[in-house]
């Protein structure tokens, strides 16, 4: 079965937020890690139970997932649709990742 890719609003705010970051020190770096993302989330797609599942007691976030992105402290999240991976959100493991899930 082929899947799209679907990004919220807030993980194309994430996306942004750190790559802005990253292009403030080393544009070579951002574009890398651009690079990156786009591999891991073709990675998704090919195969989207790859990630591991996020322990939450909230019913509406059952099922979401998260994988890494490779050489950057930075992760994906996301649920398997039937005919999509959406990810929610793309976020720096320095912060305060339980709460922000929480608050989707």
């Amino acid at each position: 079965m082929t899947r799209e890719l679907t990004v919220s609003g807030s993980a194309d705010e994430d996306i942004d937020e750190y790559i802005g970051y990253l292009a403030a020190r080393n544009p070579e770096v951002a574009r890398r890690f651009l690079r990156d993302l786009r591999e891991a989330c073709t990675r998704l797609l090919s195969m989207p139970q790859i990630g591991h599942l996020w322990e939450t007691k909230r019913s509406d976030l059952k099922g979401l997932r998260a994988w890494r992105v490779d050489d950057f402290p930075v992760s994906i999240f996301y649920f398997v649709r039937p005919t999509a991976i959406e990810v929610v959100r793309v976020l720096n493991h320095s912060q305060d990742i339980k709460t922000i899930l929480e608050d989707l």
